[in-house]
């Protein structure tokens, strides 16, 4: 027999997986952003909010020239 705290841990368990596929969506709109905005065909601006923090620290590893920095993210 199945007890309560069988479910509960199945329930947590089941919870886990998905937060981690999410993120795991997430990491990748960032890197696709990230690749966008080198190549030129994707201005930072247009990255939205939530994701602006993590794509500029992306780029940021990416690009070793403050300059080349500074102009991909530029927002004017």
């Amino acid at each position: 027999m199945m007890t309560l705290s069988y479910w509960i841990a199945k329930l947590k368990e089941a919870r886990l997986k998905i937060k981690n596929t999410k993120e795991e969506g997430i990491d990748m709109m960032v890197k696709l952003y990230v690749i966008s905005i080198l190549s030129g065909k994707w201005p930072y601006k247009r990255v939205p909010a939530p994701l602006k923090k993590k794509v500029y620290e992306q780029l940021e590893l990416a690009v070793e020239d403050p300059e080349l920095l500074a102009e991909l993210t530029k927002e004017d």
